[in-house]
């Protein structure tokens, strides 16, 4: 009834705030993860967002965005597999490059008008690490090129410390 969806959107309305749900932040520093996040040194963090689940108050895993000063924007995510007991398997196959001597799978998407997304997937340590990139692009002789070359998923990657 009217009466009944009118008192459950009152309750949502004056619902006191779940403190374990996912939320976007400004700083890493804003949020309790269970491990050392990997530093990066490419970019400006513009945010961050909890991922995985809490154990004992922490979350095991964290999603950090960048923006690259005349390159594009760059999302770091980690995930503390150790923690949660989580696996990851790569089908060998798949495997089409290192990060820090570990084998990840690297991949390029790009649409019809040639616009284009990096990623490349990997694990060390007991965490699951994925970097994904989306360069500023420019149009060039033959269609779109990246404005920055030098910088890749993989190059950011290998950056992370």
């Amino acid at each position: 009834s009217a009466k009944e969806a009118g008192a459950f959107a009152e309750a949502l309305r004056s619902a006191k705030k779940i403190l374990n749900a996912p939320t976007l932040v400004q700083s890493l520093g804003d949020l309790k993860i269970g491990f050392t996040a990997a530093a990066v040194r490419n970019g400006k963090l513009i945010g961050a967002a909890p991922q995985g689940t809490m154990i004992n108050g922490s979350w095991t895993g964290v999603e950090r965005y960048f923006h690259i000063e005349g390159a594009g924007y760059s999302r770091v995510s980690e995930t503390d597999l150790a923690t949660t007991g989580g696996m990851f398997y790569m089908n060998k196959a798949a495997v089409n490059t290192t990060i820090a001597g570990k084998p990840a799978i690297s991949a390029v998407l790009t649409d019809d008008s040639g616009r284009r997304i990096e990623e490349v997937v990997w694990g060390d340590g007991g965490k699951l690490y994925k970097v994904t990139f989306a360069p500023d692009m420019r149009n060039a002789r033959h269609g779109l090129e990246k404005i920055n070359a030098g910088i890749s998923a993989c190059s950011l990657a290998s950056e992370l410390r």
